[in-house]
């Protein structure tokens, strides 16, 4: 009998942490959009007070973690950083694209020339939505 009760805490915490890791990707991989945190916010809050009442600690406790995760990743800062490493990203981006034209320029070949030019206007469009937003 002891057994099946640790088998059921075991799988409480399982779903706590799988839950708690879901929510704090979500909130680390989406773009913080204000109204967007405060609907992410509510439905983890509804889901904190749905397994409190239902007396499940476990669950609680990786839910509010989650929460903590997307109260660091909704602010300011957390924003500003996102869009930062978003840019930077992007800007490598761009320098790989344009060594990829320059060598494909360098063998003469005129469909590698004309699809690294695509390429390359792809990833500077992509570069200037990311520093817009």
């Amino acid at each position: 009998m002891k057994r099946d009760s640790s088998m059921t805490a075991f799988t409480r915490m399982l779903v706590a942490t799988a839950t708690a890791l879901t929510f704090s990707s979500m909130a680390a991989a989406q773009q913080a959009d204000p109204s967007e945190c405060e609907q992410k916010r509510a439905g983890v809050t509804a889901e904190v007070e749905e397994a409190k009442a239902a007396g499940q600690t476990d669950r609680v406790r990786g839910l509010e973690r989650a929460l903590a995760e997307i109260k660091v990743s909704c602010t300011e800062p957390g924003q500003k950083a996102k869009r930062d490493r978003r840019v930077s990203q992007k800007e490598k981006d761009v320098t790989k694209r344009q060594h990829e034209l320059e060598e494909a320029q360098r063998d003469g070949n005129a469909d590698k020339i004309a699809k690294r030019q695509a390429k390359l206007k792809e990833a500077q469009d992509e570069l200037a939505a990311a520093r817009k937003k």
